[in-house]
């Protein structure tokens, strides 16, 4: 494959998990009554699906996984190429040149690895935000947060979300979520209790 065919794909795939971090945001604060890309910077969006990823060590691992099972299964499967449990479930002629078959194989695990993907970040958003959203509804939510104010105040708190510029909370004993600027002066310090 040539340069310009890897700059395409990893811009190709790029641009589709910056689509999937936008789905995500809109499918959780949409459940929970906030516009999130009016209080969003166009760095928000573009970095969210990176730190999505990395959030945790389960996710990089996850993720890691997937990726080289992605480029390095055709490679293994394609020595059982003239197995019939292979042509069966893969629906390959055993005639066929090997670099068909894992041409075929490659194409197969790169949908498999971008549906994948679309259901981890789908899935994420509509899940947190039905849950988050139930347990408003029910006054179940547990307030663990913290978030320490300018003028030495402490409002104990559900964290939503943030990104650079905005803090999306549920104070204690409300049922609205509030928005605070972060660097407006206001927010002196965020506890989280993770």
């Amino acid at each position: 494959m040539k340069d310009q065919n890897y700059q395409a794909v990893l811009s190709f795939g790029y641009l589709y998990i910056v689509i999937l971090g936008i789905l995500k945001e809109a499918f959780y604060y949409s459940q929970l009554g906030v516009d999130y890309f009016s209080y969003s910077a166009i760095a928000d969006i573009l970095i969210s699906p990176i730190s999505d990823i990395t959030a945790s060590i389960t996710t990089i691992s996850v993720f890691s996984i997937f990726v080289l099972l992605t480029f390095f299964l055709p490679v293994k499967l394609i020595k059982s190429k003239d197995k019939s449990w292979f042509k069966k479930a893969f629906k390959i002629d055993g005639s066929q040149e090997i670099e068909n078959v894992q041409k075929q194989l490659s194409q197969f695990m790169i949908m498999l690895f971008c549906l994948g993907l679309m259901g981890f970040f789908v899935g994420r958003g509509i899940g947190a935000g039905a849950k988050i959203s139930k347990q408003i509804k029910t006054a179940t939510v547990e307030f663990e947060d913290k978030i320490v104010l300018m003028n030495g105040k402490t409002e104990v708190v559900h964290l939503i979300g943030k990104n650079s510029s905005f803090l999306f909370y549920l104070p204690k004993g409300k049922e609205e979520i509030e928005i605070t600027p972060i660097n407006g002066g206001v927010v002196k310090s965020i506890i989280e209790k993770r």
